[in-house]
């Protein structure tokens, strides 16, 4: 997909509870005041994923004795804090 944008912003945040106190925080939202002028609030595209480790500091975590992730599910980890 080509979008038609000049700017772009990426936060990367490991769960719902650190993306929550991050837009609460006060000086975040003095941030978003003063992109005001130049940053359209209209047209904002948001996009959702996560990140899945299944190998760190050379070891294999994450993984049952059957070899299936140990992750919770989605609908698990989509409550809001």
């Amino acid at each position: 997909m080509i979008s038609d944008h000049d700017v772009q912003v990426e936060f990367l945040f490991r769960d719902f509870e650190t993306l929550t106190k991050f837009t609460s925080d006060p000086d975040f939202q003095k941030l978003q005041a003063e992109e005001g002028p130049y940053v359209s609030k209209i047209h904002v595209v948001t996009s959702i994923g996560w990140l899945e480790t299944y190998v760190k500091d050379g070891e294999v975590v994450n993984i049952d004795k059957e070899g299936k992730p140990t992750f919770p599910g989605w609908k698990e980890v989509s409550v809001a804090p």
